[in-house]
């Protein structure tokens, strides 16, 4: 994968990569947020790696330090419960891009290019980009957009987990775990859960809403 993408950078002349990821795919509860950082192609940071491969919250802030420090620009695209439970993840995420590449882009209009972690490239975008597998893992613009996405969502799931104590949120950051399972059966479907997920909407059939099982209305 390394020499398509540098292939496609010798290609497109580029003097800027735009690197965006995303985190909270996978999750039943929370936004999802995409993160975008611009770097020279060549910039490479040590500390700026895959935000999977940090093995505590701690590392990985101070590696968002790094990012905060040398990325030439930043950005973040959070997607809502609602719209991800309206138009699900898919469309939510490709409309996420589209704007956070386009503002991007705004910025570095001439000799740069879009570059993303995963397979599927942005829908009616012209401008050159390229998706990669785990191009987290070697295009620092990338790894640091991962880091940058990471890191706010883990703040934002923090925090939804104070006005929602009965969820764990602080600790399972809205992913399905065995625990997560078994407080929404004890307490019900919230208002942040992802009604767009067949486990959550059966659950909600079943274990029925938060509110009305006596959490208050937000």
């Amino acid at each position: 994968m390394l020499d398509l993408y540098d292939a496609f950078v010798a290609k497109n002349k580029a003097d800027f990569i735009i690197g965006i990821d995303e985190v909270g795919w996978g999750a039943v509860a929370g936004p999802l947020v995409l993160g975008c950082a611009v770097f020279k192609p060549d910039y490479m940071n040590l500390k700026i790696k895959d935000s999977k491969s940090f093995t505590t919250e701690r590392s990985r802030e101070k590696a968002l330090d790094q990012v905060k420090l040398y990325a030439l620009y930043l950005d973040i695209e959070v997607v809502s419960v609602g719209t991800i439970s309206m138009f699900g993840a898919g469309a939510a995420i490709q409309q996420g891009l589209h704007n956070l590449a386009s503002r991007a882009v705004a910025q570095f209009p001439n000799n740069s290019c879009v570059v993303m972690d995963g397979s599927n490239t942005i829908r009616n975008f012209t401008h050159p980009q390229a998706a990669y597998p785990k191009a987290d893992t070697f295009v620092t613009a990338v790894s640091a957009a991962s880091i940058l996405a990471k890191c706010h969502r883990d703040q934002l799931m923090t925090e939804l987990s104070k006005e929602y104590p009965e969820y764990d949120w602080f600790a399972n950051k809205g992913y399905p775990t065995d625990r997560h399972f078994q407080l929404i059966r004890t307490h019900g479907v919230s208002a942040y859960h992802r009604m767009n997920v067949q486990v959550i909407k059966q659950m909600h059939q079943k274990f029925g809403n938060y509110e009305d099982r006596g959490g208050t209305e937000k």
